[in-house]
């Protein structure tokens, strides 16, 4: 988890698994089903980034990203078509617009939105 003074704001981080099934994630292409209706290929982008919802900061964990849209665990249940705020991990902040939340257990919720422009700093 990063260190940044910004950390210190968080008010809930994603709780993830200490040992994750699988092997660790990898970064590059996505694969995608056959009848995936995806408008953009998705690449893998593990990181830690920050979640700002109702002007609170949370920990939440980067999945995915692809011209269109954004896979992220979240601690909190983010209901659709809630607007966050997600600030990436090279300092860029994307507003996006939460299309599914699907709770995975006790403060972890599996998100994906799609990108609706730059965020204002």
């Amino acid at each position: 988890m990063p260190s940044d003074p910004t950390w210190d704001q968080v008010v809930a981080c994603v709780d993830l698994p200490a040992k994750p099934n699988g092997p660790p994630p990898a970064t590059g292409a996505v694969a995608e089903a056959a009848d995936s209706k995806r408008a953009h290929p998705r690449t893998s982008l593990p990181a830690w980034g920050i979640l700002r919802h109702n002007k609170q900061l949370f920990g939440a964990y980067l999945c995915d990203v692809s011209r269109s849209g954004l896979g992220f665990y979240s601690p909190v249940a983010l209901i659709p078509p809630a607007t966050v705020e997600i600030w990436l991990p090279n300092g860029s902040r994307l507003e996006v617009v939460v299309k599914r939340c699907i709770r995975h257990a006790k403060d972890r919720y599996r998100c994906g939105a799609v990108h609706v422009g730059h965020a204002d700093s």
